[in-house]
């Protein structure tokens, strides 16, 4: 059975015109991409090999793909203190590239993957403003703001041994989760011969909160969000109030 939808993570760096056509009408509807920020924070992290920044180059794929495709388009934006501020930037290119109804918005912060790296911003009070801000900027360009919600189960990681779908790695491997993907011995599978015998990967099987950090206190986490929230809910309702066509007056 072919599969019934199919979405990608991608950097978007070779996301041209024509392959994400092909990739169109052979079934894929919805496009992941990850930023680190604007153009000056990017272009630091996200290199080619020969050190170019790639901000510029994936914009320019998304316009072209969102031209060329009806694609859906998920804007992960990493979070850090390097990069909160100047972050509108970013939305005001992204916006500029995609149809808003097409686009959606997740402001993710950065966890440390065993590099070093210290992220100091968090579920904190003093951050509430700054996220309500960027969000209040994406929904003005018609994008949807996900809410927060408690960690749920995966149409893809939720049931061992592939039942609810495939990850699907570049080199045909097949993982549990987008979130190890490509890691050394985490591949339970491929493309050609299928998943692997349920007891043979059961160990290797892991959920998307498997690394999951919290970043805020129990206490102060929910109020995070509780704020937040609520302001992404009155920014969506005003938002569709502002754009939807005022009855016909009857006579």
């Amino acid at each position: 059975m072919n599969p019934v939808d199919a979405e990608m993570v991608t950097n978007g760096v070779l996301l041209h015109r024509r392959l994400a056509g092909e990739l169109s009408r052979a079934g894929l509807h919805r496009v992941q991409i990850t930023f680190d920020g604007a153009e000056s924070i990017h272009d630091t992290i996200r290199v080619t090999r020969n050190g170019r920044g790639t901000y510029a180059k994936i914009l320019r794929n998304v316009a072209q793909a969102a031209e060329e495709t009806d694609l859906s388009w998920h804007f992960r934006v990493n979070i850090s203190h390097h990069n909160l501020d100047g972050s509108e930037k970013l939305i005001d290119d992204l916006g500029d590239v995609v149809p808003g109804e097409r686009a959606s918005l997740h402001l993710a912060l950065i966890d440390d993957s065993g590099l070093g790296y210290e992220n100091e911003v968090g579920y904190a009070p003093e951050y509430v403003h700054r996220f309500k801000e960027l969000h209040t900027q994406a929904i003005a360009y018609g994008m949807h703001v996900p809410l927060s919600k408690p960690m749920t189960d995966c149409p893809y990681c939720s049931t061992v041994g592939g039942a609810e779908g495939a990850v699907v790695n570049a080199d045909g491997q097949l993982y549990s989760c987008w979130e190890n993907a490509g890691r050394e011995g985490r591949d339970i599978g491929d493309v050609v011969n299928g998943y692997r015998p349920a007891p043979d990967i059961q160990d290797k099987w892991v959920a998307c909160d498997f690394e999951i950090k919290s970043h805020g206190t129990q206490e102060a986490t929910p109020l995070f969000f509780e704020e937040v929230d609520a302001a992404v809910l009155d920014d969506t309702y005003a938002r569709r109030r502002s754009t939807t066509p005022a009855p016909s007056p009857t006579g």
